[in-house]
């Protein structure tokens, strides 16, 4: 299994370093520690010195790789074969497709945001980007959040949408490795009962999950955010899961800003499966 681990330099990109070295720690993987550059940006950041162009932002760039990789040595005890670290020039997200095609990544970690992003919202630029634009299972880590096993991992819809089979086999992993149990959680603004297309995808939806531990629940609440705050309380869910697909879920939970006395998106990771 082959982890990507994006970085900026910033405490909530460490942040999800620490928490991707802690989740992953019982599995035989390979960390890739990835730090790009903008290529937007290259003419502005080179100095020349005689007839020899020196780029300044790599350079500064390779001594924050080598702090972090210090840093990562002095509080982990990974051998060398188990992370590798790099620096890249290029567009973020042709740069990460590349990688995680060159070296069969499986998982990509990553901070919620950067050092440079709007602190009232939930999701930076680029972590959006790579979230709508890379067809790759992420684990995207808030900057608030401590690792905790995720025993309990909560799977919110709409029974809207039916994922494809790849999205629940991503899911099944992550239950094995850390022997968790699922929550479906069915969030309604009334009472009504559930059209037939929804209680067709309920019912695709048990089939393949049949064989996790699972339950299924069923909540009234006008605000999904609010609904979902409650729950992760009442419950002590350590993990929200999301399919990709369901754009409305996506809308109200990862790209609106967050409201008040909401406290998990800043605290609990989102595993965003893609099909």
């Amino acid at each position: 299994m082959n982890i990507l681990i994006p970085t900026d330099f910033s405490e909530n990109s460490w942040n999800a370093i620490q928490y991707s070295l802690a989740f992953f720690k019982e599995v035989n993987v390979v960390f890739h520690v990835v730090h790009v550059e903008s290529s937007t940006q290259e003419e502005e950041s080179l100095e020349f010195s005689g007839n020899i162009a020196i780029d300044k932002k790599i350079s500064v760039g390779e001594d924050k790789l080598k702090q972090l990789k210090e840093k990562i040595a002095k509080n982990f005890p990974l051998q060398s074969e188990q992370i590798n670290f790099h620096i890249e020039t290029g567009f973020l997200i042709e740069t990460l497709r590349q990688i995680i095609n060159q070296l069969k990544i499986t998982y990509i970690v990553m901070g919620t945001k950067g050092v440079s992003n709007n602190e009232k919202c939930l999701i930076g630029t680029n972590t959006a980007d790579v979230i709508k634009r890379i067809q790759c299972p992420i684990l995207v880590v808030p900057e608030k959040t401590k690792y905790k096993k995720p025993e309990q991992i909560v799977f919110p819809t709409d029974f809207s949408n039916f994922s494809k089979e790849r999205v629940f086999r991503n899911l099944a992993e992550i239950l094995h490795l850390n022997h968790s149990t699922l929550s479906v959680l069915y969030v309604a603004k009334n009472n009504d009962s559930l059209t037939p297309f929804q209680t067709s995808n309920k019912a695709r939806l048990k089939e393949y999950i049949k064989y996790l531990p699972h339950s299924f629940q069923f909540t009234v609440k006008n605000s999904l955010c609010k609904a979902l705050q409650e729950f992760i309380t009442l419950e002590d869910i350590q993990m929200i899961a999301l399919p990709a697909k369901n754009v409305y879920l996506f809308q109200n939970l990862l790209f609106q800003p967050i409201e008040k006395n909401i406290s998990y998106p800043r605290e609990i990771p989102f595993l965003v499966l893609h099909e």
